[in-house]
């Protein structure tokens, strides 16, 4: 054991372990030399400690105590300031963190996800996760495959997607395997780079997002009048983009106003296999291109046969837009879906569309064109069905706006087939169009 006294000043003159080998040594803590002193940060540099290179045997063979309670009542394994700290539980803090290689334990944890994320082992078939202590960031694209991201108590914390994201191609973060994220409220700025369509990128087998929220960023800012064209948006990116696999998302809610261009809030790929949400509060979303505010899925593949379903239970989308910038009127203010073979949408237990506008913007009457102000559903084969079973889906004192279907438009190719073979349990009379694919081309001329 060495200790050195308070204020003592150690350097390759004072303390010098050169050559030195070690065997037969036990101790419960600190096998062969244990260390106290006023800051290990300070004291543990590669030139005095060179020696540790030699060990082979590195668990509980070198280990500190610092006085400054930098790492609290806690013993230190000096190999962390040699090798960098490795385990498959990273802390991450972005009030007291640190960037430096020893940064991942509870008492010293790192400043942000990305070096949280340099810190877990990456061992396959290992359960790996990340907590964030406080409000933390992510800095450039960031790979969380096989990953837990949580909060380490029950109430969210704030991850917030910097705007200076360099060498990022399509996302902030992306995964390829299973990976959860709880109680995270992601903060995102005005703009990333343009190559960047959406906050999170998945093309694992199964992704659960829970307690979860979207927010605007600390250092949001609208762009300036001089810089902004009369046709774009807040956002050119959406918030997650699923191709594959399964999804759950449970409790997720947005929080403020958002605006986004190309993509929706949450694109569905036609791999996925099934996407649930449970309890989501979406609400005061913008889709300025196209079809579906909050959600835009393409269930099932035109090539080849394969089930696959989206599920929604007790959630609300309010005030979701989906607008057309140029002549046509959007589609699907809150969801827009294509259901090819063997799919099937199911929207139960008390969830509701309220306020949704399917129209075309930049007109005296934004709903004059646009179809489903609430959902829209292309029925792209004889074998897919939807089942609506919320009593309270549609609302007259909050209604819906769309020119055909102001709550639901359904497109099939044999409608009174497909509308017998689904499930309807809400008011007709509420506003249903319907129209077969042999008269679409009247229709479209009407949109």
């Amino acid at each position: 054991m060495i200790e050195f006294n308070e204020g003592s000043l150690v350097s390759a003159t004072s303390f010098v372990m050169a050559d030195v080998m070690f065997s037969g040594n036990k101790a419960s803590v600190g096998r062969d030399v244990y260390f106290v002193c006023g800051s290990l940060v300070a004291f543990v540099k590669e030139p005095l400690f060179g020696f540790m290179r030699n060990i082979t045997q590195k668990d509980n063979s070198i280990v500190g105590h610092d006085r400054t309670d930098a790492f609290g009542d806690w013993d230190v394994d000096l190999f962390i300031f040699i090798d960098g700290y490795k385990a498959d539980l990273v802390y991450v803090d972005g009030t007291s963190g640190v960037e430096e290689k020893y940064c991942g334990p509870e008492k010293a944890p790192c400043l942000n996800v990305n070096y949280g994320m340099e810190h877990l082992k990456r061992t396959q078939n290992v359960k790996e996760e990340i907590v964030v202590c406080s409000n933390s960031s992510v800095m450039g694209c960031v790979d969380v495959s096989g990953v837990t991201m949580k909060s380490n108590n029950a109430n969210s914390v704030d991850v917030e997607c910097k705007k200076e994201i360099t060498g990022c191609e399509i996302c902030v973060l992306k995964s390829t395997t299973a990976t959860n994220i709880n109680c995270i409220e992601f903060a995102i700025p005005t703009r990333f780079e343009k190559t960047v369509i959406c906050v999170i990128e998945f093309l694992g087998n199964a992704l659960s997002i829970t307690n979860c929220s979207l927010k605007k960023s600390s250092i949001y800012q609208m762009p300036p009048i001089s810089e902004k064209n009369t046709d774009s948006s807040e956002y050119e990116f959406g918030f997650l983009s699923i191709e594959k696999g399964t999804l759950k998302m449970e409790k997720f809610e947005t929080k403020g106003e958002f605006e986004f261009g190309e993509f929706s809030l949450i694109e569905l790929g036609d791999n996925l296999e099934s996407a649930v949400f449970v309890s989501c509060i979406i609400k005061r979303i913008t889709k300025n291109n196209g079809e579906g505010g909050w959600i835009k899925g393409h269930l099932g593949s035109d090539i080849q046969s394969m089930d696959a379903s989206i599920v929604i239970e007790g959630c609300i989308a309010e005030k979701c837009f989906s607008f057309d910038i140029d002549k046509n009127g959007g589609k699907g203010g809150g969801l827009y879906v294509e259901l090819n073979e063997k799919c099937d949408l199911i929207i139960n237990e008390t969830s509701k569309f309220r306020g949704c506008v399917a129209g075309c913007k930049n007109t005296e009457d934004e709903n004059t064109k646009g179809a489903g102000g609430g959902i829209m559903i292309m029925m792209n084969s004889m074998e897919s069905s939807f089942s609506i079973n919320s009593n309270e889906i549609f609302s007259s004192e909050m209604p819906n706006r769309a020119c055909h279907g102001k709550n639901i438009f359904v497109f099939a190719y044999d409608l009174p087939s497909i509308i017998n073979g689904s499930s309807i349990g809400f008011d007709p009379e509420l506003g249903v169009f319907a129209a077969d694919f042999n008269e679409l081309s009247g229709v479209e001329s009407e949109m």
